[in-house]
Formats: C-alpha cells, sequence, structure tokens
C-alpha cells in the first residue's frame, strides 16, 4: 500500500493524539520510563532514592506538596530544613489501593521519635494522615515512603512549616 502525503499525515496526527492521551513521561537516556498517572498526568520521578540524594522541598516557613508514587523498586525520600524552632505539619494521602510505609527520619537517618514513639507506619490504602510535631529544634529533617507492592502506588504528601517565637521571659526568675 503507497501512503499519500494525506494518509501519511492523518496517521501521524493519530499517532501523536494517541501519545499525548497516554501523557507517558519522556525516557532518560538509558531507556529507562520513570512514568506514572497522577490525576491522569504523568509524571517523572522527581523524588530522590535514598537519604542520600533525597529531594529538599524548599525554604521555610511555608507549605510544600509534592505527587509522585512508590514501589518495590523506587523509594522516595524527601528533606526539610529548619533554621528557628518550628511546627511540622505532614499531610499524607495514601492514593493507591496498597498501604504506603511512611516514616520521619531525624538528621542521623534514624526514627525521629516524638512522644516516646518511633514516627513511622504503613498508610493503609486510600487513608489520610496528618502528623503534628510542636517546637522541632533546628536541623534537617526526612519522610521516607516505600510500597511492597510491584505496581506504582501514588501519594501526595504535603510539608506546613511555622516558626515559633521564642518563648517570652516571665520574669519570674525560674
Amino acid at each position: 500500500m503507497k501512503l499519500t502525503p494525506q494518509k501519511f499525515a492523518s496517521s501521524a496526527q493519530n499517532q501523536l493524539q494517541n501519545q499525548s492521551s497516554a501523557r507517558l513521561a519522556p525516557a532518560d537516556t538509558f531507556g529507562h520510563s520513570y512514568s506514572y498517572r497522577s490525576q491522569g498526568r504523568a509524571s517523572l520521578d522527581t523524588a530522590g532514592n535514598t537519604k542520600a540524594t533525597a529531594t529538599a522541598l524548599g525554604t521555610f516557613p511555608g507549605t510544600r506538596t509534592v505527587r509522585d508514587s512508590v514501589s518495590r523498586s523506587d523509594s522516595d525520600f524527601y528533606s526539610f530544613t529548619i533554621d528557628a524552632v518550628s511546627n511540622v505539619k505532614l499531610a499524607f494521602l495514601n492514593r493507591s489501593s496498597n498501604p504506603i510505609y511512611k516514616a520521619v527520619l531525624n538528621e542521623n537517618g534514624s526514627f525521629y521519635i516524638s512522644q516516646r514513639k518511633p514516627q513511622a507506619g504503613n498508610i493503609a490504602p486510600r487513608e489520610e494522615t496528618l502528623s503534628a510535631y510542636r517546637r522541632l529544634r533546628p536541623g534537617t529533617y526526612y519522610v521516607k515512603l516505600q510500597s511492597r507492592a510491584a505496581a506504582a502506588n501514588s501519594y501526595r504528601l504535603s510539608v506546613s512549616i511555622t516558626t515559633v517565637p521564642p518563648e517570652a521571659d516571665c520574669g519570674c526568675g525560674g
């Protein structure tokens, strides 16, 4: 069958439409694709896979929200650094049908302990959690996310940080 320019154009248009409707992220130089679907959009895996390569969430105070996915072969690490005593809220939504493990780590990479409990555990499918930490000391903290499922498990993580004013001296001499 001989293709005429018109047939080729319509075939190419259909192929482009199919590709754009699939919304796949481009592959890297090795041909590996890091795409997943999130709210109908594809995205590259933007989170670091280790504590050493954790994705920094930027300058605080303020709020940062990220959307990504994890699987058995892809853990995600985020870091946030605070320069002054601050209150921190971590809102996490597991958007998948599998549990996602979430851990909050201190600078040393060990579990952050709050109210005598390590801040780690599984978040059930479709569950949203809110963790609030009052008066965190200055330093760098990490959020680690992973899944035991082979398929991509999408999530949303929001980190809100507000600086706490210094405690006022009561003048009571104590």
